[in-house]
C-alpha cells in the first residue's frame, strides 16, 4: 500500500510538470526498466525539453568475458592495459586472473603498482591526468583539451604517448593533441595558424562544433524487452559504487578512507546494510558478521552487518570498492590484522549476469563480529544523550531545537511554520532584520565590551534544503586546512580531526525506540556543522590562556601557540566543533596501531626532521602544519580572508561581495554554503540571514552564532499537510 501511494503521488507531480518534468534512471537497471523509463519520459513530452537523447560516440567494443575468454584458448599473444584495474574488478565468474597467465606478452600501464600490475610481465608508470596532455569527450558530445597543470612527478606516461611510442610516431602528446583537436574543428593553414587555433581551444576550453545532434528515438510497448525472471532466495544483493572510492582506485588516499560516508557514516571500511526485520530474523546485529551466497559463485563471502533504517526488506546492498591486497598502505587490508580497516572484497560476489544486483541471494549469521568505525554517534555518552537527541531533532515530520523543518504548503501559508513547536522559546524568525544584528533576541545580563564588526561583519549561512551530504566541503576543509588523517583505531576512539562534519540524523514515527527503528520511511535529516563563530562564545569563557578569542570582525580564532591543551573549551561548546591533537598524526602511519611505542614519537622530532618533498607538497602553504597538543577548529578559512582583503585595501579598493569564498563554499557543488560580509546589505549572506527559513542552532543558549541555518522544505503529501496548514 506504501509503495502504490508513492506511485500515485509520482504520477501526479509528473503528469503536473509535463514537459518540464523528468524521470531519471540509471545505467546498471535491465534494459527492460530503462525502456519504460523512456516510454514515460515519451509520453511526458519532455524530450528536447529536460531530456536529450544523442548517438553514443564509442563504437561497440568486445566485453571483458569475450577477452578473457580469448585469453584463456591462448588467442592472445600480447595484452596492453591503459589504466583499469581488471584483476581486482572483473566479474567473479570471468576469472580474469587465470587467463592472463595465458598472454605471453602483458603490460600495465597504472598511476600504481597495484593488483593487475603485479600479473602483467611489465609495469609501465602513468601520468597523473594533471600532469600530462589529452583530451576529453563529454556526455553531450563536446570535445575538449585537457593540458597539465604541473611537470609529471615520476616520469611517467600517458595513455597518448604510450601508444605513439608502440606505434612508432616520435611527436610529443601536445603535437598529438593539437592535430586531433585542429583536425576536428576542421580548421587547417600553416604551423602558425594551427597553434593560433589550438591556443583558441585551450583559452575557450573547448572544441567548438563538436556537440552530437539529437536524435529522436520511439520505443513502441511491443518491442520492449522482457523482464527478468525471478530467481529463488530471500535476498536480493544491490551493488553500488562506493562514493568515496568509487570502483576502489581511490583506496590509498587516506582523506577518503577517513570521511565520513553520507548514511551510514562509516570510515575505512564497507558493510552490508540490512533492513532492521531481516537482521532480527537473521539473529545479527551492527558489527556481526553474516556470510552473503549469490547464484553463480561457489564460495559465500563474510561481511560485517550495518542495520540501516529504511533500508528495503529483502534486500542487502554492498559498496564496492574495498578489500585490495595491492593498493599501497593507507588501501591494502592486512589480513593478519582483521578489523584494521580497508573493507571487505564485494566484488567476489558479483558476476556477469548480475553486475548490479544479484536475486535469490541467500545470508547466514556467522558468529564472529567486526568493529567498525562510525561518527555519529560520538558525543553521545549515555542513554540520556540518546533521548536528547531525539528531543532537539524533533519528530518525523516536526522541528526540533537543532533540526528545522516543515512542509511546502505549510511555508507557503505561514513563512514561520519551521520555528513553531521548536521548544526555544519564540516563534518568530530568530534574528530580525530591522533590528540589527540579533537585536531583541535574547537579553544580555552585561553589555559585550566590543561590536565585532569592524571593518568587516563575516558570516555564513548552510541551506539543509539544498545540501545532499556528499561530503565535498569536508574533503575541501581536509585540503585546504592542513588537517591529518588518524586512522581507524584513532576514530574509534572518536579522535578524528576533521574540523566540519556533516550530522545525520533519522525522524522515525512512535514513541519508543523499538517503533522508531522499525519505521520503514524514516525521514533523513543532514546538517553541515562546523564552529558557527559565537559572538557571545562559551568557549572563550573558560579557556585560561586566551587560546581562543574573538576579533574585531566577529571570528573565533585560535592562537595554538597560546594553548595547554586543557580542553576546557571543547568541554563547554555545545556543538562539539573543536578538536584535539592528541597525537602526533602528521609524523606517524595512520595505520600503525596506538600500542606500537614508537607511534607516540617521545619527544617530538618531527619540526627537525626532513619532510618527503612530494608529501610536502600537499600542505597548503598558507596554513600552518598543528603538531601535537593544541585545539584545532573551523576558522572559516581566516587565511582567504585575510589574502583577499589585504589585495583589497593595497589597490585602494572596497571587498565586493563573493571576493571571499571558504573552501567548503568553493566545493559545495548545490551551493548550500553562502559567506560573505554582513556589513554588506546588498550581499547574499546578509539577504539570507534575514529569510523567515534562517536560524540558529540551539539559539536558545544565546551563544549568538554567526553562522545561521537555513530550515529544510518537504514535499509532504496532500492528505498529510491538510490539518496542519490551516493554521
Amino acid at each position: 500500500e506504501r509503495e502504490r501511494q508513492f506511485v500515485q503521488r509520482a504520477v501526479h507531480d509528473l503528469q503536473e510538470a509535463g514537459a518540464q518534468g523528468l524521470l531519471a534512471w540509471g545505467p546498471h537497471l535491465p534494459p527492460a526498466v530503462q525502456a519504460l523509463c523512456m516510454q514515460i519520459n515519451q509520453a511526458l513530452g519532455n524530450t528536447g525539453s529536460t531530456l536529450t537523447y544523442v548517438p553514443d560516440p564509442v563504437p561497440e567494443a568486445g566485453t571483458i568475458e569475450e577477452l578473457a575468454r580469448r585469453m584463456a584458448g591462448g588467442a592472445v599473444q600480447a595484452l596492453l592495459i591503459l589504466g583499469g584495474n581488471p584483476v581486482y574488478d572483473a566479474p567473479a565468474d570471468v576469472n580474469f586472473t587465470a587467463s592472463l597467465q595465458k598472454v605471453p606478452l602483458s603490460v600495465h600501464l597504472s598511476l600504481y603498482h597495484d593488483e593487475t600490475s603485479a600479473q602483467c610481465a611489465y609495469h609501465v608508470p602513468r601520468s597523473h591526468f594533471l600532469e600530462a596532455w589529452g583530451d576529453t569527450r563529454s556526455w553531450a558530445g563536446v570535445v575538449a583539451p585537457t593540458q597539465p597543470q604541473i611537470l609529471p612527478l615520476y616520469n611517467g606516461l600517458s595513455s597518448i604517448e604510450m601508444l605513439a611510442a608502440l606505434l612508432g610516431i616520435e611527436q610529443d602528446a601536445r603535437t598529438l593533441v593539437r592535430e586531433t583537436l585542429v583536425g576536428l574543428s576542421g580548421g587547417a593553414g600553416d604551423e602558425l595558424a594551427i597553434e593560433r587555433s589550438f591556443r583558441e581551444m585551450l583559452h575557450q576550453g573547448v572544441v567548438a562544433g563538436t556537440d552530437l545532434a539529437p536524435v529522436q528515438p520511439s520505443i513502441a510497448s511491443a518491442n520492449l524487452p522482457a523482464p527478468p525472471a525471478a530467481a529463488e532466495g530471500p535476498f536480493e544483493v544491490v551493488f553500488a559504487a562506493d562514493p568515496r572510492l568509487l570502483d576502489g582506485r581511490f583506496a590509498n588516499n587516506g582523506w577518503l578512507m577517513e570521511v565520513p560516508e553520507t548514511l551510514t557514516k562509516l570510515t575505512w571500511d564497507n558493510a552490508a546494510l540490512l533492513n532492521i526485520n531481516d537482521a532480527e530474523e537473521l539473529g545479527v546485529k551492527t558489527f556481526d558478521v553474516i556470510d552473503i551466497a549469490v547464484p553463480g559463485v561457489e564460495k559465500p563471502l563474510g561481511v560485517a552487518v550495518y542495520v540501516m533504517p529504511g533500508q528495503p526488506r529483502g534486500v542487502i546492498g554492498l559498496q564496492l570498492g574495498y578489500g585490495r591486497w595491492r593498493a599501497g598502505r593507507i588501501g591494502t587490508v592486512n589480513p593478519g590484522e582483521p578489523g584494521d580497516g580497508g573493507g571487505f572484497y564485494t566484488y567476489a560476489l558479483r558476476t556477469t549476469p548480475a553486475m548490479w544486483f544479484a536475486p535469490g541471494s541467500t545470508a547466514r549469521r556467522q558468529g564472529q563480529r567486526y568493529l567498525l568505525a562510525m561518527t555519529q554517534n560520538h558525543h553521545l555518552i549515555d542513554k540520556v544523550g540518546y533521548e536528547g537527541r531525539q528531543k532537539r531533532t524533533g519528530d518525523k515530520g516536526d522541528s526540533g531545537k537543532i533540526v528545522r523543518e516543515t512542509s511546502f504548503a505549510e511555508h507557503a501559508h505561514f513563512v514561520e511554520a519551521a520555528h513553531n513547536g521548536n521548544g526555544s522559546g519564540h516563534d518568530a524568525h530568530p534574528y530580525p532584520a530591522n533590528e540589527g544584528f540579533h537585536g531583541g533576541v535574547r537579553l544580555q545580563i552585561f553589555e559585550p565590551p566590543a561590536v565585532f564588526r569592524h571593518p568587516h561583519a563575516w558570516g555564513m549561512t548552510i541551506d539543509t534544503n539544498t545540501c545532499i551530504g556528499c561530503g565535498a566541503c569536508v574533503m575541501a576543509c581536509v585540503a585546504e586546512n592542513n588537517i591529518p588523517v588518524v586512522g581507524k583505531e584513532q576514530v574509534l576512539n572518536n579522535r578524528e580531526m576533521h574540523w566540519l562534519r556533516i550530522d545525520r540524523y533519522f525522524k522515525a514515527e512512535g514513541d519508543d525506540y523499538q517503533t522508531q527503528i522499525h519505521d520503514e520511511n524514516p525521514d533523513v535529516v543532514l546538517q553541515p556543522m562546523m564552529c558557527v563563530h559565537c559572538e557571545n562564545a562559551p568557549c572563550e569563557q573558560v579557556c585560561p590562556v586566551a587560546a581562543t578569542l574573538h576579533d574585531t570582525e566577529g571570528l573565533n580564532v585560535m592562537v595554538y601557540n597560546r594553548c595547554i591543551g586543557t580542553r576546557y573549551c571543547s568541554n563547554n561548546c555545545p556543538y562539539k566543533v573543536r578538536k584535539f591533537n592528541y597525537l602526533d598524526y602528521w609524523s606517524k602511519d595512520p595505520r600503525a596501531p596506538i600500542h606500537d611505542a614508537t607511534f607516540l614519537g617521545f619527544p617530538d622530532q618531527q619540526q627537525g626532521s626532513e619532510i618527503d618533498i612530494v608529501r610536502r607538497m600537499t600542505f597548503n602553504p598558507e596554513v600552518t602544519v598543528r603538531m601535537r597538543g593544541v585545539m584545532e577548529k573551523c576558522t572559516y578559512c581566516i587565511q582567504r580572508i585575510k589574502l583577499k582583503t589585504n589585495w583589497r585595501r593595497n589597490r585602494d579598493e572596497l571587498v565586493q561581495d563573493g571576493d571571499v569564498k571558504t573552501a567548503c563554499q568553493m566545493a559545495c557543488p548545490t551551493e548550500s554554503i553562502i559567506f560573505g560580509d554582513l556589513n554588506d546589505q546588498s550581499a547574499r549572506v546578509t539577504r539570507q540571514h534575514q529569510l523567515p527559513r534562517a536560524y540558529a542552532v540551539l539559539d536558545e543558549l544565546n551563544t549568538r552564532p554567526r553562522t545561521l541555518h537555513l530550515a529544510r522544505l518537504r514535499h509532504r503529501e496532500p492528505d498529510a499537510i491538510t490539518g496542519s496548514a490551516a493554521h
